[in-house]
């Protein structure tokens, strides 16, 4: 009875050994799937990235070229504005822009793209009922001139690519009316020219801390000459009189650059008083509704015109 005993006692552990050993290999299976199953959800994508940073210029045809100027998107509406810097060099030929834009996971599905500004450079799309899901939202441009046939088949048209990964989230972000839109383009113009301003400052201090190098560089040969010989003397005096031409040169660069500012500053005055009449509606030509492409309907331009009644929630804010 007592080897019979501890048998079946041996038996007994080596099955709860077992058994354990079991739920242990079962508990890291199961942990490893978890982790490979679920990585997606929290490791950064390996998936290439598809995205048009803003700034990125891009020809639509021979003669004119779109830079992306800003691209948001708001989730809760979905809802994008895309917002581009237009440069038409045939200013003989009015333009006019189709757009048309799909996602990557359903090309045949064409989103509801619309133009909500074309003026004065500044081009606006809008993409309403955004889906749920999507990754990249590819958005392609053609312009009028396309059709004259005068270019290649490589400039017929501008492709963007939105990334999800790497769109701007503003879920403040909704469609506004056509003289908010207005009143953006002219911020934009204003700002664009600010920026110019605070460059070519950059620039003419550049200037001034090269004059000032060697200025100081003309000092010290000057102040080095009394233990020089004549023919050393002779040397320092023409590198001198190379450095106060290139002195001269920084100043004519200096000149330059203060001319343009002050082209920008007389640029701002007419741009503040263009922000004004576009609020007050004294700009010539501003009823004019801008022309929409895409499949867009009745009900959204009725909501526009409507909303174009309301006064502008756009702060008007100038330097």
């Amino acid at each position: 009875m007592g080897i019979d005993t501890t048998l079946k006692s041996l038996n007994r552990k080596m099955k709860e050994g077992s058994t354990r050993k079991y739920k242990i290999f079962l508990y890291v299976m199961f942990a490893f799937l978890v982790f490979f199953g679920t990585s997606k959800l929290w490791l950064p994508s390996d998936v290439k990235i598809m995205n048009t940073s803003a700034g990125t210029e891009i020809n639509t045809s021979a003669n004119t070229s779109l830079k992306l100027r800003s691209w948001e998107y708001s989730k809760a509406a979905h809802y994008m504005e895309i917002v581009f810097d237009v440069t038409n060099r045939d200013d003989d030929q009015e333009l006019k822009f189709t757009p048309a834009a799909h996602t990557n996971t359903d090309k045949r599905r064409a989103l509801n793209i619309s133009t909500a500004l074309q003026q004065d450079g500044t081009l606006i799309f809008q993409i309403k009922d955004v889906p749920e899901k999507w990754e990249v939202i590819s958005l392609w441009v053609q312009d009028n001139q396309d059709i004259t046939g005068d270019v290649s088949d490589s400039l017929k048209g501008a492709n963007f690519f939105c990334d999800i990964r790497k769109v701007r989230i503003n879920n403040s972000l909704a469609p506004k009316s056509g003289l908010n839109y207005r009143i953006q383009s002219v911020n934009n113009e204003i700002a664009d020219v600010n920026a110019q301003i605070k460059q070519l400052s950059a620039e003419i201090e550049n200037e001034n801390t090269e004059i000032g190098q060697l200025n100081f560089d003309i000092t010290a040969l000057k102040a080095n000459q009394k233990y020089q010989t004549k023919e050393e003397i002779a040397d320092s005096n023409s590198t001198i009189s190379n450095k106060q031409s290139q002195i001269q040169d920084h100043k004519n660069t200096i000149a330059s650059y203060q001319q343009q500012v002050s082209d920008c500053k007389v640029k701002l005055q007419k741009l503040n008083q263009k922000l004004k009449d576009t609020v007050s509606g004294k700009l010539p030509g501003q009823n004019a509704s801008p022309a929409s492409s895409g499949p867009s309907n009745s009900k959204n331009e009725d909501d526009s015109n409507e909303a174009e009644t309301k006064k502008p929630s756009v702060p008007v804010t100038v330097d």
